[in-house]
């Protein structure tokens, strides 16, 4: 076949040049020669033809060629610069003989092996672009070109046409690569863009930089990475571009250090569903009682994207503590139980918004209760009573009832509740009782000025606080007795004042009054003075009808078994309905017939036990306090120790109990009311000497400052005191081997027998006195009762002077009756003259050494051998009582 063979390689030797054929030939053919090159050292003659055809002999033999007849071609440049244009000149191509390129024929030789001709054109002898080259691409060309002279032999020729690497500028890719680039950001926030650029030269490191823009200042682009970021996130609904539409302008460049390309681009920022941010309640707070369903207030939200809607839930969560309470209809959170301002003041709930893009937001509410009055409850139950008070009693001597203790008598079966914490009682008077039988008046003073109650009803109801000062008093006229009454409900006090008068037509609900209505009664007692009585052996003996004989009990006198005959007798009103009540002192004890039957009925049965003072004090018992109740209290050498507050148990001075110094040892205590002011006074007896408390300020003041002393009675008498003439005060008397010296007139002196003082007698040696207002009369003792007492008297049918066979009652167990009848002193009695055994003589020994009262501190003894160390009784530091005093 044909075969070409370039680049042969042989070695000349003895004229001859050889040319070794790879491959070698397998057939006869032509066999082209071409020579590419000067071959030869100058001044050798080369001969042969340009071509020469061989038939299948490998060993082929030139002919000589002679050096004038081969051209050498050339090219002027073999290189061009990338990126050059279409059509520039790479070089010129010449021969050897310059005379001959004009009239020479160019021309590429298309051959497998230069496929680069067609990258060039040839015009002439000039070689030119084709294409557009990149060194990065490609940077050496091959071709091969023909040379036709004129004459001679044709030359061609392979050459290599090199790229010459140029700087080129970096080109920006992102965003579309253009000059120019629209972008579209969702608002809130920062990323932008990441500008890309390539350089067409390899190994070329590119930076990036913000070039230009009116919002230019908005952004912030990374040198190396080209990220293009908002400095700050913008927000759609609040524009921050120059020109306010939200396109924001900014020009951005690629550098490769020489060159520079730019892209202008144009940020849009388009609108995003943002989550609310706030939710608000236009109220959070709710009247208590308010019924189910009530609204508390409308939720509203704040939200960055305007006209949003939105929707409300309670959710769990933090917070959510309360949510079932409350329920959410719309954008209104309303009740789902009616709350009480006393139970529950605030509730906690968690609130949802959610916005029509499915956004939330969430929210702990506080929920307030406002508290709303509520009006007081009054219980009907009970019986509330006055202090009764005597008919014929002036004004002077009736003090009224303290609201605040009419209130307490509702107890325990009734009373005044309030459903709001803190608020103050009180009473509206809405009705009155025989106003014409009397005067019904009211203090807000404590006493220091009386006014009218008036004519009430539920239009001009009075109202009257419960507090230390407020009291309401009924004053009978003259000739009254029986039963009065009053109408009330409880006012609460959050509005109106104290004495005024108030509509309470409309009660209960928020109003400041109850709408049950209760009534309190006062007794008006029948004027009956103070009767006497004696104590034998565990039996009470009482000339009930007060005409100083014993008429047995079907006669209107009273005979009790109460009691054991080592016990001391003690009588008071122990529950203030007007009539004296019984009661014994048994080591330490009191056991008193509260509830009035004159029976032993224990503590279930309504009557009291009470620990107070020590075996070896002597019981006594007034009203120190003025309620209109006797209460207890003790006398030991010399000192009272009183149930002041009247709660039945010790409570030392800063409880509210007293501890007074009047006497000494061996003086006998005498209680009664010396000065007509309704409170029990203190006084003793000694040797037939009282010495009274008379301006009742439970201290010894002598004559002068309004305290008394006198003789009644001798040495060994037993003292008794009590309204013998019905004027409001208490006088003395005596008792002498069973006869009764009364001081009826009142002038604390013995006046001798009727019609001046009194004198009878009733008992038996060794009884012990009793007074009091053993009935009202007897036509108010029910048969039943009656058939009781006479029951309990059995065969004493009437009460002899007798002999006491039994021992007298040891100091152990009682100090009144040793005390009452000490013969031991053997006091000296000075005669006086007396004869008669209804005279009493009168005993000349002075008062001794009564202590006053003293704030200053001192150290004293008594008979017991208990030491002070102040005026100031102090049961557990001093144990002045025994272990049997309950506190």
């Amino acid at each position: 076949g044909n075969n070409t063979t370039t680049n042969g390689k042989g070695t000349p030797s003895d004229n001859e040049f050889n040319i070794s054929v790879d491959p070698a030939f397998a057939s006869a053919g032509d066999f082209h020669l071409s020579v590419d090159s000067q071959l030869i050292d100058a001044g050798v003659n080369v001969s042969g033809a340009p071509t020469t055809d061989i038939d299948g002999n490998p060993n082929v033999n030139l002919p000589d060629i002679g050096a004038d007849e081969v051209s050498i071609l050339s090219l002027s440049s073999t290189s061009v610069n990338e990126n050059s244009a279409i059509g520039t000149t790479v070089g010129a191509l010449q021969l050897s003989d310059p005379n001959s390129v004009a009239s020479t024929t160019f021309q590429f030789i298309d051959s497998g092996s230069y496929h680069d001709n067609a990258q060039f054109t040839l015009s002439g002898a000039s070689l030119k672009t084709a294409a557009i080259f990149n060194f990065e691409d490609k940077s050496q060309y091959q071709i091969k070109v023909r040379a036709i002279p004129p004459t001679g032999p044709a030359i061609e020729k392979v050459f290599t046409i090199s790229v010459t690497n140029v700087n080129e500028p970096p080109v920006i890719t992102s965003d579309g690569g253009g000059a120019t680039a629209a972008l579209s950001k969702p608002e809130n926030s920062t990323p932008v863009t990441t500008v890309t650029a390539t350089d067409p030269d390899a190994g070329t490191t590119l930076t990036y930089a913000i070039s230009g823009g009116p919002d230019q200042a908005k952004f912030a682009i990374n040198a190396a990475t080209g990220a293009l970021t908002f400095l700050t996130a913008p927000n759609f609904e609040a524009p921050a571009d120059f020109n306010g539409d939200n396109v924001y302008q900014v020009t951005v460049q690629a550098s490769d250090g020489t060159n520079t390309v730019t892209q202008a681009l144009s940020v849009t920022i388009t609108d995003v569903n943002e989550a609310p941010t706030n939710i608000s309640l236009s109220s959070s707070a709710v009247a208590e009682n308010s019924a189910i369903g009530t609204a508390v207030g409308n939720f509203s939200s704040t939200d960055p994207d305007a006209g949003n809607t939105f929707t409300y839930s309670l959710v769990t969560g933090t917070g959510s503590t309360d949510n079932a309470s409350f329920a959410i209809a719309g954008n209104s959170l309303q009740t789902a139980g009616v709350f009480d301002f006393e139970t529950k003041s605030s509730y906690s709930i968690r609130v949802r918004s959610t916005d029509q893009g499915g956004l939330t937001f969430e929210k702990v509410f506080t929920i307030s209760v406002t508290n709303v009055n509520e009006a007081p409850v009054l219980m009907d139950a009970g019986s509330p009573t006055l202090d009764p008070v005597r008919a014929n009693s002036g004004a002077a001597q009736i003090f009224g009832t303290l609201v605040s203790d009419l209130i307490a008598r509702m107890a325990p079966s009734g009373g005044i509740t309030d459903p709001d914490i803190g608020d103050l009682k009180g009473i509206a008077v809405n009705g009155l009782t025989n106003t014409s039988d009397g005067s019904w008046q009211y203090t807000i003073d404590n006493g220091t000025t009386w006014n009218p109650v008036g004519t009430t009803g539920n239009i001009d109801a009075r109202l009257l606080a419960s507090d230390l000062n407020t009291r309401i008093r009924f004053i009978p006229n003259p000739g009254f007795a029986g039963q009065v009454r009053l109408a009330f409900v409880a006012w609460d006090r959050t509005s109106g004042a104290n004495g005024e008068t108030a509509n309470v037509s409309s009660r209960g609900g928020a109003t400041p009054f109850s709408l049950v209505y209760d009534y309190a009664d006062l007794w008006v007692l029948p004027s009956s003075p103070n009767a006497v009585g004696v104590w034998r052996a565990g039996k009470f003996y009482l000339d009930a009808n007060n005409n100083h004989v014993w008429n047995n009990s079907t006669g209107g006198d009273q005979l009790f078994s109460f009691g054991i005959f080592t016990d001391t007798p003690i009588v008071g009103d122990w529950n203030s309905d007007g009539i004296t009540d019984l009661g014994v002192w048994r080591a330490g004890k009191f056991y008193i017939d509260t509830n009035g039957n004159h029976i032993w009925d224990n503590v279930s049965g309504g009557d009291q036990v009470i620990s107070f003072g020590a075996t070896t004090d002597i019981p006594i018992a007034g009203d120190w306090n003025g309620d209109g109740k006797t209460d207890i209290g003790v006398f030991r050498s010399g000192k009272f120790y009183l149930d002041n507050n009247g709660n039945g148990k010790w409570d030392g001075v800063s409880g509210g109990d007293q501890y007074l110094s009047f006497g000494t040892t061996g003086d006998l205590p005498v209680i009664g009311d010396w000065n007509g002011d309704g409170l029990s006074d203190i006084g003793i007896i000694r040797n037939g000497k009282f010495y009274l408390d008379a301006n009742g300020n439970r201290a010894w003041n002598n004559l002068a400052d309004g305290d008394a002393y006198f003789n009644f009675g001798t040495a060994g008498d037993k003292p008794i005191a009590g309204d013998w003439n019905n004027d409001g005060k208490s006088d003395v008397g005596i008792i002498r081997n069973g006869r009764f010296y009364l001081d009826t007139n009142g002038n604390r002196h013995w006046d001798g027998p009727f019609p001046n003082d009194v004198t009878f007698g009733f008992g038996a040696v060794g009884d012990i006195p009793l007074a009091g207002v053993w009935s009202l009369s007897v036509s108010n003792l029910s048969t039943s009762i009656v058939a009781s007492l006479d029951a309990s008297v059995a065969v004493d049918a009437e009460i002899v002077p007798i002999e006491m066979k039994t021992p007298e009652i040891q100091t152990t167990e009682s100090n009144l009756t040793s005390l009452m009848s000490d013969d031991r002193k053997k006091t000296r009695v000075k005669k006086t003259g007396v004869s008669r055994q209804d005279e009493l003589p009168s005993l000349n020994s002075e008062f001794k050494s009564i202590p006053r009262q003293s704030s200053t501190k001192g150290r004293g003894s008594d008979n017991s051998g208990f030491r002070l160390r102040d005026e100031v009784f102090s049961m557990i530091d001093e144990l002045l009582f025994s272990s049997n005093l309950e506190s």
